[in-house]
């Protein structure tokens, strides 16, 4: 990883909303939060405002999600989007924001940010 690519990821700059969409194989969107929260460093938040959908943020590219994803649910149809683009919808606030603004969740258990001095430390 370069340099640049660490310090972008540790000011927060790569964080990225994203919807996940899933069918019922999934065990229902309570089955989707659990597994995420055991991902907090791949899934760095996420809420849920739908039966079928959650709203989540994290660094990484919907492929890479997506075969982590597979991973837990490998017989499971969904679809990862990126939410750059243009949306519109009945939400609550707080979805919108959530969508707009993605932040990593700081009271989440197992988040475990580093420093550059984690990453470059000197030789002895």
């Amino acid at each position: 990883m370069s340099l640049d690519k660490i310090i972008s990821t540790i000011a927060g700059a790569d964080l990225k909303s994203y919807l996940i969409v899933f069918d019922y194989t999934f065990g229902g969107r309570a089955a989707v939060q659990a597994f995420f929260d055991s991902k907090p460093d791949e899934v760095r938040n996420w809420m849920s405002p739908f039966e079928g959908a959650v709203f989540f943020v994290s660094t990484l590219d919907p492929y890479a999600l997506a075969k982590i994803v597979r991973t837990r649910f490998p017989l499971g149809g969904f679809l990862i989007t990126e939410l750059p683009f243009s949306k519109d919808g009945w939400l609550q606030q707080s979805a919108w924001d959530f969508v707009n603004k993605p932040t990593e969740n700081p009271n989440r258990p197992g988040l475990n940010p580093f420093r550059l001095s984690d990453v470059f430390k000197p030789k002895p």
